[in-house]
């Protein structure tokens, strides 16, 4: 498997359940969607000393390019359940 890059969709809560942060971050060199979660849960516990509980709302992969980062979005992978 190639490392990709992945965009994540996040927000991060303490633990009244208010929220920290919200955006959008790339992550970079991972193989999966899990690690790339993983990798990401792991950065903001040490950012944020008050980190409960991270939400993932979206995390895409990414195709790196000579043009930068294109998101696929849902066309990531077109012959998906054609048994290819």
């Amino acid at each position: 498997m190639d490392r990709k890059t992945f965009l994540i969709e996040y927000e991060v809560f303490d633990i009244d359940g208010i929220s920290l942060k919200n955006g959008e971050i790339k992550v970079e060199n991972k193989m999966t969607v899990f690690e790339a979660q993983c990798s990401l849960e792991k950065y903001l516990k040490k950012r944020y000393k008050m980190f409960n509980r991270l939400t993932v709302y979206s995390c895409k992969p990414l195709s790196n390019t000579f043009l930068g980062d294109i998101d696929f979005g849902g066309f990531g992978d077109i012959f998906n359940g054609f048994g290819i």
